[in-house]
């Protein structure tokens, strides 16, 4: 199988035209090949890990594509938040 991947790093890219079908990759932490497509492109998301909101009253977190759970819980650990699954 033959595919390609890219590591954007800046929001601009999606404005770019480039192959199809295109198939976005998180933090890679799958056990499947969800990101593997013959000759697809492959987007992995990890440079987009950041926080964007947290409701500190909801405790509602909204993250970029490409953050782990790990990171996230390092994020929520000072608060004395923890997920409702730990992987």
């Amino acid at each position: 199988m033959r595919a390609a991947l890219q590591r954007p790093d800046r929001y601009r890219f999606w404005n770019d035209k480039i192959c199809e079908p295109r198939i976005p990759r998180g933090a890679g932490l799958s056990y499947a090949a969800a990101s593997f497509c013959e000759g697809g492109l492959s987007i992995e998301h990890t440079s987009f890990n950041r926080v964007l909101d947290f409701d500190s009253e909801k405790h509602i977190v909204e993250v970029e594509s490409g953050m782990s759970p790990d990171a996230l819980h390092k994020c929520l650990i000072p608060r004395a938040l923890f997920l409702k699954i730990q992987p």
